[in-house]
This record gives C-alpha cells, structure tokens and sequence, in this order.
C-alpha cells in the first residue's frame, strides 16, 4: 500500500509540473517595464490588447508588460525582435539580474548604446566575433532594451 501511495503522489507531481509552467527567465521578473513592443509579421491587434504599427512586411506590437507576460506565447510567435522600455532604471542592476556582459559601448553624444550578451534569450547575432542578444539605447533617464537587437529608432 506504501508503494501505491509513493507511486501516485510521484505522479501528482510529475503531472503538476507538466502542466504548470513557471517562467524563471528573469526577462519576464524585470520591475519598471513601461512599454514592450514585439516585431513580428503578425497584427495582433486584432485578438489582444496592442496597438499594433506596420513598417513594411513587419508589425510592431506595442502593449504592457503585463499583457506582454500573459499573452507571451502568442506574442513570440516568429518574433523578429522584442523591445522593453524603462523609465529611471539602474542600468548595472539590469545587468546584474540578467548575468550580462557587455561586448560593445559607443557613446553617441546624447545617447549611449551597448550591445550585450544574456544568457537569457536564445537567439542572437555576431559582433566582432562575439554573440549579441541584448542591444541597449541609453539616453537620460530613458532606455530601450532590445532583444537580440532594437529595430525600432532610438
């Protein structure tokens, strides 16, 4: 009886975390997010809460963070690029929370842009040989993180 009883609380287990999915990348656990925009060739402002923009053959999805994080499996669907913007964030904590290093800084007079490299987000491109994922555009207290890069002006 000990054994049947072992073998079924095994399997709550096992089928509880087959069918609940906890989202630890700590992209998603980001505080002060004020905007996101996923570039995608979908319009989904048609089935949720976004304000979408065409440029070309691609849509801009401008939405909260926290439409971004309950709708996440629609709005990654082939998704090009995904873009947060703070207001008053501490770029060194961002970096910290996001095990980031960073491969290129540029100060472009106003502004300062830094390509990174996150453990945190699969897709990536080569900069001098090195992998980028994390684009930053830093201007004042205003910065826009993209990922793998920004598509959007600065």
């Amino acid at each position: 009886m000990k054994k049947l009883f072992v073998f079924i609380a095994l399997l709550g287990c096992l089928c509880g975390t087959m069918f609940f999915k906890i989202e630890k990348n700590p992209i998603f656990q980001l505080d002060n997010v004020e905007q996101v925009c996923f570039v995608s060739p979908h319009d989904f402002s048609i089935q949720l809460p976004v304000e979408a923009v065409s440029s070309g053959y691609l849509m801009f999805n401008y939405c909260s963070w926290q439409t971004a994080k309950e709708n996440l499996s629609k709005l990654k669907q082939d998704m090009q690029c995904m873009q947060l913007y703070f207001q008053e964030v501490d770029v060194e904590e961002l970096f910290e929370k996001l095990k980031a290093e960073v491969v290129l800084r540029e100060d472009m007079g106003d502004f300062v842009v830094i390509d990174a490299y996150t453990p945190y987000f699969s897709d990536c491109v080569y900069l001098q040989n090195k992998k980028v994922n994390m684009q930053l555009a830093i201007k004042e207290n205003q910065v826009v993180v993209g990922f793998p890069m920004l598509l959007t002006g600065y």
